[in-house]
């Protein structure tokens, strides 16, 4: 689900390695990216991740022919999007089917929240994108790292080994708790909203911009630091797991070094304070972030100005986004809230 440089790698990966793929977008964004796709035959797979074309046994735009007979279907759209595919899904989705969000930012929970509680379809989410990858020619896409295992949750937590036998074969996949884990521990929540403000004047002049070569600096990094102690502090007040992605920030800093980054080090964005390097991350992660600490009542100074700072900046309240209660889970005490994420 998705025709996006994600949904594209997807299907031209597994495509590639002998499973039948469908592919799927809605009509208006169709032309995007799938009209090539078909013109062309196939999707050209380049980069760190492998090499290959493959040809998607369907590529169409009626979300039932996608659906129909599918064992595994992986989300790869934007989370402005999840509301609408979790409710065209819901009606469509069979018994031992699985939804799998890539990248998550909790869209399983508002699938599930759609379904209901007893449906009984698998449904869970990737922390963070399946491949960092851009479409970089018509029906093309470029992977700038190899696919590494993911942190995988399901909506309610006690289907993830359901999760996880849905996926064995497909992608390597580790467990994780429940779906705000895996959202907070995604690495996009740190880096890209704090590094893109601080770069806001070079976005607006240089389309071309590369925030990982253009925008990083010791005083970028610094900033990242900060805001990843108080997502610590959040984390550890819930009983989450905290990964810390200090070291990778500090490798692709050293420009110099570590030569096997700078394919990542040269993908493209943001192009505008609009992309959804800041839309996207402010309105999900961070915001949920934020919800998160109202409610352990935590200080998250850095948080709260970098929420201030890009409201302003695009003329939009992005702590009105993905909060806990957009979610379905407002008025929970802790203790509570991973009960219901556990258990339903």
């Amino acid at each position: 689900m998705g025709g996006g440089g994600t949904g594209c790698t997807i299907a031209a990966d597994l495509g590639r390695r002998g499973f039948s793929v469908s592919l799927f977008d809605f009509p208006e964004y169709f032309h995007e990216n799938l009209t090539d796709v078909i013109r062309l035959g196939g999707i050209t797979m380049r980069g760190l991740a492998g090499e290959g074309f493959a040809s998607p046994h369907l590529i169409t735009d009626h979300l039932e022919d996608a659906v129909e007979g599918a064992d595994v279907i992986f989300i790869a759209m934007l989370a402005s999007r999840h509301e609408r595919i979790s409710r065209a899904l819901a009606p469509l989705l069979q018994p031992g089917q699985c939804v799998c969000f890539s990248a998550g930012n909790c869209g399983s929970i508002l699938l599930r929240n759609t379904l209901g509680p007893d449906h009984p379809a698998v449904v869970g989410e990737m922390g963070g994108n399946v491949y960092p990858c851009r479409m970089t020619a018509p029906a093309t896409v470029t992977c700038v790292m190899g696919y590494k295992p993911k942190r995988v949750a399901a909506s309610p937590g006690r289907d993830t080994p359901r999760l996880l036998e849905a996926l064995e074969g497909i992608y390597e996949c580790l467990p994780a708790p429940n779906p705000i884990q895996t959202t907070l521990n995604s690495p996009n929540l740190n880096n890209h909203v704090a590094a893109s403000l601080l770069n806001a004047a070079n976005i607006d002049r240089n389309p071309s911009f590369r925030l990982y070569r253009d925008g990083f600096s010791p005083h970028v990094v610094a900033l990242i630091d900060a805001l990843e102690l108080e997502k610590k502090a959040v984390m550890e007040a819930l009983g989450y797991q905290f990964v810390s992605f200090a070291e990778s920030r500090r490798c692709i800093l050293a420009f110099d070094q570590f030569p096997e980054m700078d394919p990542f080090r040269d993908v493209s964005g943001p192009d505008s304070l609009t992309h959804r390097y800041i839309s996207e991350d402010a309105s999900t992660g961070l915001c949920l972030l934020w919800s998160l600490a109202r409610l352990l009542e935590l200080s998250t100074p850095v948080l709260d100005a970098l929420l201030t700072l890009v409201s302003v900046l695009n003329g939009r309240d992005y702590t009105s986004g993905r909060t806990l209660e957009a979610l379905g889970l407002g008025g929970l005490d802790p203790k509570a809230l991973n009960e219901r994420l556990q258990n339903g």
